[in-house]
């Protein structure tokens, strides 16, 4: 009996710490536009920026912050809504994994001829509202 709890508890431990890992992840912007607007959107000026922090994030107002990059937008994985209108994004490929995501306006950005032929048409597919 004692064997069996004891075996239980690794399993348990075995399982539960790589998830609770991965929400302790220090996540990196590319792009410090896109860090300034996620900061703003989640209310931390400053200090490491963890994925649980991203995880409730449902919308993100990125318009008029000069972002170039999206690496790092995905851990924002409840993102169903993103303004980045004013910007220089050309690749939107970062979206591509976020499964939540519905809508995004994107007008007045030098996006990339892969971008408009391939990447919006992949979201649009997924069901995602693309306005540019």
């Amino acid at each position: 009996m004692k064997y069996k709890s004891i075996v239980l508890l690794i399993i348990f431990l075995v399982l539960t710490i790589p998830l609770h890992s991965q929400q302790n992840i220090k996540v990196k912007f590319e792009d410090p536009g896109l860090e300034q607007a996620i900061r703003k959107t989640i209310d931390k000026p400053s200090g490491d920026i963890y994925a649980s922090e991203l995880k409730g994030l449902k919308e993100l107002d990125g318009e008029d912050f000069n972002i170039i990059s999206l690496k790092g937008i995905e851990y924002c994985t409840s993102l169903e809504e993103l303004y980045l209108s004013n910007n220089q994004i050309g690749d939107l490929s970062p979206l591509i994994g976020l499964s939540s995501l519905k809508a995004i306006w994107i007008y007045r950005n030098p996006l990339s001829g892969v971008t408009k032929n391939d990447i919006i048409p992949k979201l649009k597919k997924n069901g995602v509202k693309v306005e540019y």
